[in-house]
């Protein structure tokens, strides 16, 4: 009966030792993504929007328009701060908007 439970016990420990490694592992990597993203912000005013997709459109000061969805409480022209990822790359067109604020 012992012999049983020891190897119970054994397995137990194993089982646990390596829920615990790889849970560690897992939060290392989503640490180590994260850290590679940098945000940033940019003034923009709302150009368009389209109720039937639920889409607002806006313009940064370089120029560039965005798009985003949920058309609720925003208004033609707009003021917003637009805070983007730039999704670790060089290029400016494929960074996404995390946050649209509302500034006036």
């Amino acid at each position: 009966m012992k012999n049983l439970t020891d190897k119970k016990a054994s397995r137990l420990v194993i089982i646990a030792t390596a829920a615990l490694l790889l849970i560690g592992i897992l939060a290392g990597c989503m640490d180590a993504n994260r850290n590679d993203f940098t945000e940033y912000t940019m003034q923009a005013v709302v150009v368009g929007i389209n109720e039937n997709s639920d889409s607002v459109f806006f313009e940064t000061t370089d120029g560039n328009i965005w798009e985003i969805e949920g058309v609720e409480d925003w208004n033609l022209n707009d003021n917003a701060e637009l805070t983007f990822s730039d999704e670790n790359t060089e290029s400016l067109l494929d960074d996404i908007i995390v946050s649209a604020r509302y500034t006036g």
